[in-house]
């Protein structure tokens, strides 16, 4: 009886250990998370820094698309000129950061989805000095985090490579991620 009563405490050492570690794991990750959330401002709002002002959107209804707006709203005409995307409006996709600029082997680019799922398909990541990354087919999670290789290699929906000969950052280099014309976030590399 002694080798199962071992066997009964291997199991249950076991078990709670899991469970320990698991817990200790997730606080973690949603300490780190919530530390970036905290440190960053969102994209979104340093991004659209604008010279004139924004006109304010009307607040979110459940009406489908093409319906008519509430009658104290007046309804957009042709000459109307329309208002840019306000912040509440855009992805909340940042770039969080850029580590081992001029480090071709090294270099990668931290894109955070800090709100909705976001898919990517055709935005562009380029340097101020023109080279461009086009997304293919990447759907960004919500509360999630993409790195983006200069290097080669096999892409994941966590890992881009961008299949680069040489480094692509440098210190003082700006990124801007953009949705076709629309900057959805810029960073300076330090």
């Amino acid at each position: 009886m002694q080798p199962a009563l071992r066997l009964h405490h291997w199991l249950i050492f076991l078990v709670v250990n899991v469970a320990v570690s698991a817990t200790a794991s997730l606080l973690v990750v949603r300490t780190f998370i919530e530390t970036v959330n905290r440190s960053t401002p969102p994209a979104a709002q340093t991004a659209l820094a604008s010279p004139t002002p924004a006109i304010p959107s009307p607040p979110a209804t459940s009406q489908s698309a093409g319906a008519l707006p509430p009658a104290d709203l007046p309804a957009p005409t042709a000459a109307e000129p329309r208002a840019p995307a306000s912040p509440a409006n855009l992805p909340r996709v940042r770039i969080s950061n850029i580590i081992y600029p001029g480090q071709r082997a090294r270099e990668v680019v931290i894109l955070a989805n800090e709100g909705e799922t976001v898919d990517l398909t055709g935005w562009t990541l380029s340097t101020s000095r023109g080279v461009t990354y086009t997304f293919g087919s990447v759907v960004f999670p919500n509360n999630s985090f993409i790195n983006i290789y200069t290097t080669s290699g096999v892409d994941t929906p966590t890992s881009l490579f961008w299949n680069q000969l040489e480094a692509v950052w440098q210190v003082g280099d700006v990124a801007t991620l953009k949705r076709g014309d629309e900057v959805i976030a810029t960073y300076t590399v330090r």
